[in-house]
């Protein structure tokens, strides 16, 4: 069973109209906080839009939700993950049919 945290999606905010800077700011950079602490644990979450993201607009508690395709990372990746450099090389080397092309 999933909590309701009595929210809208950003999406929907967005629909309604623009925000202004303030309120992008604060609907937006706690989710950073979120995405980092999740990493560190070796989750990725794979699916990171307007729609994941729940805003309860009367307590400004703001949550990332739906984790159904998020997959954990084997502990030699999460390595690459503190060294985008490494995974960036790593990448150029793999066969093209690896990368999806």
């Amino acid at each position: 069973m999933l909590e309701d945290v009595g929210g809208v999606s950003l999406r929907a905010m967005v629909d309604e109209g623009p925000l202004d800077l303030e309120t992008f700011f604060q609907i937006t950079l706690p989710p950073i906080g979120t995405i980092g602490r999740i990493h560190d644990q070796g989750v990725i979450h794979k699916d990171i839009n307007p729609n994941n993201i729940l805003v309860n607009r009367d307590t400004a508690d703001v949550r990332l939700v739906d984790f159904s395709i998020s997959s954990r990372l084997a502990a030699e990746h999460r390595r690459d993950l503190q060294h985008p450099h490494l995974l960036k090389a790593r990448s150029r080397r793999c066969r093209p049919s690896r990368r999806g092309g």
